[in-house]
């Protein structure tokens, strides 16, 4: 990516996360000083959003693919979303980049995939709640829709699939391990993924079901996103931050201890596919899957003697 195309993308993130946060937040801090407090509001965002299209088309003029455009602005309002800020997620590095000759545009560049990545790391740590939750309470008898393998396979490929987009993305931004650390285990990490486990525990079994199944649709996002520099023999990015992100099984070990799941408790442990008819057939249930034998059919009714017919 040109440092130039950095920038832009970089303003356009930021112009979608700050209207998605003021649009939620809504009219009440304003004090209507040129009309309503909600017309202060309304016209607070039609300026936000003016700025952020003007951007946008100034953007594909010069070049930069539509979707890198989509990619940016999506990524703005989702991650307005999250309940910590992502300034907090990445602080300075410890060794500075090649490019710390050009510091303001390194910046640009660095923030833009740090943010895009907060916003996968996110969906990874909701997933791994979800499927631990998911599978204790399946493991325990208690989810009464089952076990659904296919879902499964396809819930797990997906939340690989953000796995592999964050990884990128730290590639991309060069993060150093420290700031790895920080992006996948930081203090707000810890806060809000606790947070989200009591939420999760307060919810019934429908509602869990609702929330996994969501991520649980096919997907034609590509591993990595089309902006990142890749090695075109390889397809690997062509940088690299100095350490990897914890694998997804640790992520939904550490899910499931912020959720208060028992380890040491057979019942609650994650289940497996081949598990899946244990769930519904428990042990004390008679499992002779051979026909039964056949059975000789009942005499027709004798019908009673009335004698000749008259």
């Amino acid at each position: 990516m040109e440092q130039w195309q950095a920038k832009l993308l970089a303003r356009i993130d930021r112009l979608a996360r700050t209207y998605a946060l003021v649009q939620v937040r809504g009219f009440a801090g304003y004090d209507g000083s040129d009309g309503t407090p909600e017309q202060e509001w309304r016209s607070h965002l039609d300026a936000l959003e003016a700025e952020r299209e003007a951007i946008e088309q100034l953007a594909i003029e010069l070049g930069i693919p539509p979707q890198w455009v989509e990619r940016a602005r999506t990524n703005g309002a989702e991650a307005a979303q999250l309940s910590s800020p992502t300034t907090e997620t990445a602080p300075a590095p410890a060794n500075p980049s090649p490019e710390a000759g050009m510091p303001e545009v390194a910046s640009a560049s660095k923030q833009l995939f740090i943010d895009m990545a907060v916003v996968d790391v996110w969906h990874v740590h909701r997933m791994a709640l979800l499927s631990a939750a998911r599978d204790a309470r399946l493991s325990a008898g208690r989810l009464g829709l089952g076990a659904d393998p296919v879902a499964d396979m396809q819930f797990h490929r997906n939340m690989k699939l953000h796995h592999q987009r964050a990884a990128g993305l730290s590639d991309a931004a060069q993060l150093s391990a420290p700031e790895v650390e920080a992006l996948w285990n930081s203090p707000q990490v810890h806060t809000a993924r606790r947070q989200a486990a009591e939420q999760i525990n307060r919810w019934d079994d429908l509602h869990l079901e609702f929330e996994w199944r969501r991520y649980t649709q096919p997907t034609t996002d590509p591993v990595l996103p089309p902006y990142i520099p890749v090695d075109p023999d390889t397809g690997t990015p062509t940088t690299h931050a100095q350490a990897r992100p914890p694998d997804p099984n640790e992520l939904i070990a550490r899910a499931a201890a912020a959720l208060g799941i028992d380890p040491d408790r057979t019942d609650r442990l994650p289940i497996h596919h081949a598990t899946a008819i244990d769930i519904a057939l428990p042990e004390a249930t008679a499992r002779d899957w051979e026909p039964d034998p056949a059975t000789t059919p009942p005499p027709p009714p004798m019908r009673p003697d009335l004698g000749p017919e008259p």
